[in-house]
């Protein structure tokens, strides 16, 4: 039995051609199963039409209408619906408004000429079923059987000059149904909003969103003088950022450059004109707040704008204001979308291993963000005779180093359990080295805590300061004793 199918939009003026697409008079399984391929459940699109070579985004202000302006454009998140009629379904949602059926009385419903409802229930009639034919979508008002509430119709758009007065565009004014059922109409597309928070195992530009002095301007991968945060022109000279959500805190992420092996530090002091820096040592967690979203001028793609601050409560952040290359990032107080203090995070590539060889400060932090991502960190280094190791990924000793790892003291000798060379040492697990090798190693990030001990010996990824009745492995003179 062929099924009913209708559609959320619809373009009902005589005389005037419809929108470029595909009309069919049903959509197919295969059709549905092309247009589930094409949607990540949880992502978040801008949906638009196109009339006459124009486009026209779906906007929400009281209802659904029309803008040409992209940065107007209503950003709704997808996520799994409900219903009977097909396996698969959506919930269409921008937080105040869903993209659902109309309104009315079950068998008559009620044909407006805005349709997109201030409604957030998440109830089964309301979920959009969407069909995909290589172009562009169709989408069937409900997830439902039969013709109640509009379910057999699809959503197609409405041109009617007369609505001058209320809409922002003359033509088309607003999304409505088709007036006969089954009628799939492949007029709709999406363009998906980049959020580069979502992936820490990408590494990302970030790049000025807004620059006072004009061009493009990228964080710098090379530190300027005093450590001091500069901007470039050019991506072959910017830092590619690993940015990676703090665990446990709220809007905090630690943005590290795998380049330059650097992490960026917000002015700290919430002063107007302080710069921020790059450090090797110190990793300091950086405050993003989600400003909306921007085109990216570089490719048309849509991106996420962010200021950033040392915490949620500065008022300063880093700006791109000023004129040219090479000028440092500073602290400047919002005073408007034309100062340069909203930045895109545009993907790069892959992070690969985070080396985090050099850094002191914050290490514990930083290694329990990793292990929560699952992202794998790297160490290298070296030891000559004798050293003591503590990693928080399981590796493999190399050549000429043995380890020493539940020690105990037995008539002033240090005694333990060897681990031989080429041989796996646990992750987590204090050890004394013996020997002479190189080390240039790599795993996934294991949960950390700031000390681990094994017998005598303490490993740790905290600063710490020792207290009397600690020992600590010495070189004297050629001697190596604790």
């Amino acid at each position: 039995m062929k099924r009913k199918i209708t559609c959320l939009l619809t373009l009902l003026i005589a005389g005037i051609l419809a929108p470029a697409g595909v009309w069919a008079d049903t959509a197919t399984d295969d059709q549905l199963t092309a247009a589930t391929a094409q949607i990540e459940v949880g992502g978040q699109y801008i949906i638009y039409t196109e009339y006459n070579d124009t486009k026209y985004y779906l906007y929400m202000r009281s209802n659904g209408h029309f803008t040409t302006t992209i940065t107007n454009a209503t950003i709704f998140t997808f996520t799994a619906g409900t219903g009977t009629y097909a396996a698969t379904s959506w919930y269409i949602n921008n937080g105040s408004y869903k993209w659902t059926n109309p309104s009315g009385s079950e068998n008559s419903p009620t044909i407006t000429d805005y349709i997109v409802e201030k409604n957030n229930s998440s109830r089964s009639w309301e979920s959009q079923v969407l069909y995909y034919n290589g172009t562009a979508f169709a989408v069937r008002a409900t997830n439902e059987p039969g013709t109640k509430w509009g379910a057999s119709r699809f959503w197609t758009i409405k041109t009617v000059s007369d609505y001058t007065n209320y809409y922002s565009e003359s033509i088309p004014v607003s999304p409505t149904y088709t007036e006969t059922d089954n009628d799939a109409q492949f007029i709709w597309k999406l363009q998906k909003v980049s959020d580069a928070m979502n992936n820490a195992t990408k590494t990302y530009y970030i790049k000025s969103a807004k620059f006072y002095g004009g061009g493009n301007m990228y964080f710098q991968s090379a530190a300027g003088t005093n450590d001091a945060l500069i901007r470039t022109s050019s991506t072959e000279n910017a830092g590619t950022y690993a940015v990676i959500p703090v665990n446990g805190q709220t809007d905090m992420y630690y943005l590290f450059d795998t380049k330059s092996k650097l992490f960026v530090n917000a002015a700290s002091d919430n002063t107007q004109g302080t710069a921020w820096t790059l450090s090797a040592t110190t990793a300091t967690p950086v405050y993003l707040n989600q400003q909306g979203y921007r085109v990216n001028t570089d490719d048309g793609s849509l991106q996420r704008m962010y200021r950033m601050a040392s915490a949620s409560t500065d008022t300063q952040y880093a700006n791109a204001w000023g004129d040219g290359s090479g000028t440092e990032v500073k602290n400047y107080g919002y005073s408007g979308s034309t100062n340069g203090d909203q930045w895109h995070i545009i993907e790069a590539g892959n992070v690969g291993d985070l080396d985090i060889t050099g850094i002191t400060t914050n290490l514990t932090t930083f290694l329990a963000s990793a292990a929560d991502k699952s992202l794998n960190v790297k160490y290298t280094g070296s030891v000559t005779n004798y050293g003591t190791l503590c990693l928080p990924f399981a590796y493999t000793l190399p050549s000429g180093v043995d380890a020493y790892s539940n020690l105990s003291v037995s008539d002033s000798k240090v005694m333990g359990d060897k681990i031989a060379s080429g041989s796996e040492v646990a992750a987590n697990t204090p050890v004394l080295l013996k020997g002479t090798g190189t080390f240039d190693v790599s795993g996934t990030a294991a949960s950390v805590s700031a000390t681990y001990t094994s017998g005598i010996l303490t490993g740790t990824y905290a600063s710490y300061t020792t207290v009397e009745g600690d020992y600590v492995l010495q070189n004297q003179s050629g001697n190596y004793a604790f």
